[in-house]
């Protein structure tokens, strides 16, 4: 049997007409032999963020992308280089011999090693790259940012999905409830009827009807079981719990998303500002944009300090002492200018800036989506927020007359038809209460979703 267990919602207090208390609830337990977890909706939301693989998955694309702008901002520093070799020469090789003109034979001029080993230590250094590198850094910079709030854009729509999924499953548990209730009023019903039969007071067709009511009400609950499987499922799905795991839906507070006093024009100006999704849009605009300097940085000279120290034996700088280990310097400046590449560079370059233009234009559309998502969900607040008032009004006075038409029954005022319907009304005025508060929650929770928050 499921008992039920008091909850108070506390919605969002706007001024001027913004969301205000809900009134109280109920939230529906299951009472079992053994007992069972609890779990608030921020816990929900909690597990959820901490199991999602996409949360995860974005994280670690968020890593990528910082790794490759340490790459690239590292591409300006020097360039240190090492490198060694042995080789052994075999085979007939003779030694180079200077031959003098009716003198023979000729005298060797130096022996050639057979082990030979080199060694080189180099350097260089970018001097001037035409901006291209430290565009190329800038790029990678925004890149990362953006992926870092694409990750918290992941986190926001994670938390809106376990928090309708936690208010599904709420809904479909007050239902079920609803439906055990009433089926155990109308086996009482039922059973009071046949003895009235009996004693011959009532018709056997109000009996009938009786019965074929409760077989109604069995069958809504045979479904509403089913809806709450389902709704528990998804939850779990999302929570990372065993899919067959139960818990209770306690009593909590929902998070207050903004402060009393707050205008609606603050708080779509508050989304534009610091919704993950327009950061991470405009943060690629910019990346883009430093692409474009990239390629422009490609027409110009590139210029390096290069540096080497080469250790070997033989050294073919030194000729004459080949058999021993020389070690020499040098350095110097080197220029590369790619003049002329058929016309490759101003394509990539009017590639990059159509970019940024449709980059710049996703952009304003997408604020522009924003400020009416924000506005849309605001209304939406406020209507769930209406229409938990009139549920809660509803279901007192469906429960007041559904008591009274039994106590009327009761007396043998009226008829057992009126005792079905009322209870009918009682019934649907309960599940319409749940939903009411669970249209609540979710509306506040897809406002704060508009605002791109978490809590």
């Amino acid at each position: 049997m499921r008992t039920v267990l008091p909850i108070t919602l506390l919605a969002t207090a706007l001024a001027g007409g913004l969301l205000a208390n809900p009134s109280s609830g109920a939230l529906l337990a299951q009472d079992v032999a053994r007992p069972l977890t609890d779990l608030t909706p921020r816990e929900a939301v909690q597990l959820g963020l901490e199991h999602n693989q996409r949360i995860r998955a974005a994280q670690a694309d968020a890593d990528g992308a910082l790794a490759a702008f340490h790459q690239a901002r590292a591409s300006r520093l020097p360039s240190v280089r090492i490198r060694g070799d042995y080789r052994r020469l075999v085979g007939d090789l003779p030694d180079p011999q200077l031959g003098i003109p009716d003198f023979d034979p000729g005298f060797a001029l130096f022996r050639i090693p057979r082990d030979q080993i080199h060694t080189e230590l180099s350097l260089e250094q970018p001097l001037f790259q035409g901006g291209a590198l430290r565009n190329r850094a800038l790029a990678a910079e925004h890149e990362a940012d953006a992926a870092m709030f694409l990750a918290d854009q992941e986190r926001t729509d994670m938390a809106l999905a376990v928090r309708t999924a936690y208010w599904g499953l709420y809904r479909a548990l007050a239902v079920e409830a609803a439906a055990e209730a009433a089926l155990e009023q109308m086996e009482a019903h039922v059973d009071h009827l046949e003895n009235l039969l009996e004693e011959g007071v009532i018709l056997r067709s109000d009996l009938l009807a009786a019965r074929t009511r409760r077989s109604e009400v069995r069958l809504d609950g045979v479904e509403a079981a089913n809806a709450v499987r389902v709704a528990r499922l998804e939850l779990n799905r999302l929570i990372g719990l065993p899919l067959d795991e139960e818990f209770r839906l306690v009593s909590d507070e929902i998070d207050p998303a903004f402060q009393a006093g707050v205008e609606l024009g603050e708080l779509v100006e508050r989304a534009l500002a610091g919704s993950p999704q327009l950061r991470a849009m405009a943060e690629r605009a910019r990346a883009l944009d430093r692409r474009v300097g990239e390629t422009r940085g490609a027409w110009l000279p590139q210029i390096s300090l290069v540096a080497r120290y080469t250790y070997a034996r033989p050294n073919p700088l030194v000729f004459t002492e080949m058999d021993e280990f020389r070690g020499l310097g040098e350095a110097g400046v080197l220029l590369s200018w790619s003049v002329f590449e058929g016309g490759r560079r101003p394509a990539q370059t009017a590639q990059a800036r159509a970019q940024v233009r449709a980059a710049e234009a996703r952009l304003t559309d997408a604020r522009e989506e924003v400020a009416v998502r924000v506005r849309r969900q605001h209304l939406e607040a406020l209507h769930a927020q209406e229409a938990l008032a009139v549920a809660v009004e509803h279901a007192e006075e469906a429960e007041e007359t559904f008591r009274v038409v039994q106590e009327q029954f009761e007396e043998g005022v009226i008829l057992s038809a009126q005792v079905l319907e009322a209870e009918q009304v009682h019934r649907s005025a309960q599940a319409r209460h749940a939903a009411a508060e669970a249209a609540l929650a979710i509306a506040q929770a897809a406002l704060l979703h508009a605002l791109g928050d978490v809590w």
